[in-house]
């Protein structure tokens, strides 16, 4: 398990150990040393860009998104949709996409598109409280 890391454009790479294979990786919008990583056995943080790990909560399997220093987002197994004010210290349930999460992403603070298992697309306007189709997979 291992993140590849380069400040030159993609020229030369750092390798850094990830604290278990991955399921996803964010980075602070804010400080790039800051980083929240998911695995099958929870969810980790570094403050040294991947230098060394602690782990933060024992959730597995979980997708993230960070859009705004103040907005880390973290879709869990069967849907709960979680958000931390405080990058990853603490977590509070603000919805749930009713499905399994597959992929996360932020077009804003508040705007969350949540890709499932099943192949539909679930869309949040109101950081991930209430949930409409965005695309639903063919019957």
């Amino acid at each position: 398990a291992q993140v590849l890391v380069s400040r030159d454009g993609g020229k030369e790479w750092e390798t850094r150990a990830a604290p278990r294979p991955l399921v996803d990786l964010e980075i602070s919008p804010d400080d790039p040393k800051l980083w929240i990583a998911t695995t099958r056995d929870g969810v980790y943080i570094s403050r040294d860009e991947g230098g060394t790990w602690r782990a933060i909560d024992p959730t597995p399997n979980s997708y993230l998104a960070w859009p705004a220093r103040d907005k880390l987002y973290r879709h869990d197994p069967g849907g709960p949709m979680m958000l931390s004010t405080n990058a990853g210290e603490s977590w509070e349930q603000v919805g749930d996409t009713g499905g399994e999460p597959q992929a996360l992403e932020a077009a804003g603070p508040e705007t969350l598109y949540a890709i499932l298992i099943d192949g539909s697309v679930k869309k949040s306007a109101d950081g991930g409280r209430t949930w409409t189709d965005h695309v639903k997979p063919p019957a």
